[in-house]
């Protein structure tokens, strides 16, 4: 079943392996599934439609196929398009859900006394692939009109070794000392690591920096696009801890898209003005050039 085995790859690739475990169980329900000729024409159409049964959109949606490894996908447009089924992508399916959903659990909350005061840590696991991520809380934030809020993306060498390659660590203690200053507010940490790419393909896009790339065009050489973070995890935390009118603080307007995309409120954005260093003055300049933040430079 080359067909479905495909299907599988593209699940899993996203991390999905409890999609995987439950297509499965579905096949082996049907009779015949182990003698299916995927080859035979009206036999993919046949399995395409009951594939799709298990993902509709909503309740009056019918005929939809989810997409599947990305060499397929000509020929999946093409097929869809003469069996009038339509397509969805994997990941258009996961935001979907995101944001219909809630897909992640609360799994603990502890005291967590910093420099920047005692905060408490709570800690989230996303159904989908079990990753976790963090939110920092801090006073009675509910009771005000709007809650200061910071979202940031995990970067390792910015937020623990405090690498100048970036300036990431150094708007999340600023976004630490704002929010104690203000004595309420959050911090949502999400664990997607190099704009969504992950650490082993972060380091090695560092190394094409080295050679004279910038940091988007590392990435594309790569395979990636720019930007793969996706808020929808971090719009469910924030729900989770009934904050719903936020004042943000990020440079980054696609930010306050994605957040507003998932039923919260954007009362305010404020910045967070890190004066550029040497050794990242290239890396700010394509992030406003190239990735549209708001900088002062």
């Amino acid at each position: 079943l080359s067909y479905v085995n495909l299907f599988f790859h593209s699940w899993y690739k996203q991390g999905l392996k409890t999609a995987k475990n439950y297509i499965k169980e579905q096949l082996r329900s049907h009779k015949n599934w182990s003698r299916v000729n995927i080859n035979d024409h009206s036999t993919k159409v046949q399995w395409g439609k009951y594939i799709s049964q298990f993902f509709f959109l909503d309740n009056h949606s019918k005929g939809f196929f989810v997409g599947l490894h990305r060499k397929f996908q000509s020929k999946l447009y093409n097929f869809a398009k003469k069996h009038s089924l339509k397509i969805i992508s994997i990941e258009d399916l996961i935001r979907y859900r995101r944001k219909n959903e809630k897909l992640v659990e609360k799994i603990e909350a502890i005291r967590l006394p910093t420099e920047y005061g005692d905060f408490t840590l709570h800690l989230y696991e996303d159904k989908f692939d079990n990753s976790t991520h963090l939110a920092l809380t801090m006073g009675s934030y509910t009771t005000q009109d709007s809650v200061l809020v910071r979202v940031h993306s995990e970067c390792l060498t910015g937020d623990v070794f405090q690498s100048q390659r970036c300036d990431c660590g150094e708007q999340l203690e600023m976004a630490m000392h704002q929010i104690s200053e203000n004595k309420s507010g959050i911090i949502v940490y999400l664990r997607q690591e190099g704009r969504g790419i992950g650490l082993k393909h972060k380091i090695k896009a560092y190394k094409l920096q080295e050679k004279g790339m910038d940091t988007v065009e590392a990435n594309n050489k790569l395979g990636f696009s720019a930007d793969l973070r996706d808020y929808g995890v971090g719009a469910q935390i924030l729900k989770d801890l009934d904050a719903t009118k936020l004042t943000i603080m990020t440079n980054n307007p696609k930010k306050l898209i994605g957040l507003e995309g998932h039923g919260l409120t954007i009362v305010d954005r404020k910045p967070i003005k890190i004066p550029p260093k040497k050794k990242n003055k290239k890396y700010l300049e394509t992030k406003k050039n190239k990735l549209g933040h708001i900088l002062d430079l």
